[in-house]
């Protein structure tokens, strides 16, 4: 089950700006998480553990989100109506996937195996009536703004020339899931 010292070992290493630990069922045979990517995996034939995986997606339920991309995601957050969880999860991956792509990150998101949660999957703690908003907000995925742009110039652009340039961020669509 989930073990910080040996996310916090990954996160040190790989230096990613987003993860999640590997998903379980509650039980064996139980539902996880609809991203097969983002399961965890069983030891090879050979007896070899998977300790982490580059993916190209994470999803809402685990994220770790570097310091470096906080204030993007917080202006994200306060840009939208709060109703639905796929801008917040878009803008992040949407964020590792340029600042890859710019050389501003040398790890795309990651997945850490060995470091799993189980998901319960009651949608609710209480199993209270719920109302679920169905469909995907296309409204809410505007293209990153100059506030978010700021915030990614200052906190990622130290990484690399392109992060310091405006274009790199600004403008650019973001992605509903499964970012590519």
């Amino acid at each position: 089950y989930f073990e910080w010292d040996l996310y916090r070992h990954v996160l040190l290493k790989e230096d990613p700006l987003v993860s999640q630990p590997s998903i379980l069922g509650w039980a064996p045979g139980n539902h996880s998480t609809i991203f097969e990517s983002l399961r965890m995996r069983a030891p090879q034939g050979n007896g070899t553990a998977e300790l982490f995986r580059q993916v190209r997606y994470v999803e809402i339920m685990p994220p770790v989100l570097s310091d470096k991309i906080w204030l993007a995601v917080h202006a994200r957050v306060m840009g939208i109506d709060g109703l639905y969880c796929r801008p917040v999860e878009g803008i992040y991956n949407t964020i590792a996937k340029y600042a890859v792509e710019a050389g501003c990150s040398k790890t795309d998101r990651l997945v850490v195996n060995l470091s799993p949660l189980r998901h319960a999957n009651c949608h609710d703690m209480t199993r209270t009536k719920t109302h679920c908003l169905k469909g995907f907000p296309s409204e809410q995925m505007f293209p990153i703004t100059a506030a978010e742009t700021d915030a990614l110039v200052r906190d990622v652009g130290g990484a690399c020339a392109r992060g310091r340039e405006r274009a790199t961020w600004e403008g650019r669509k973001v992605y509903g899931y499964p970012v590519k």
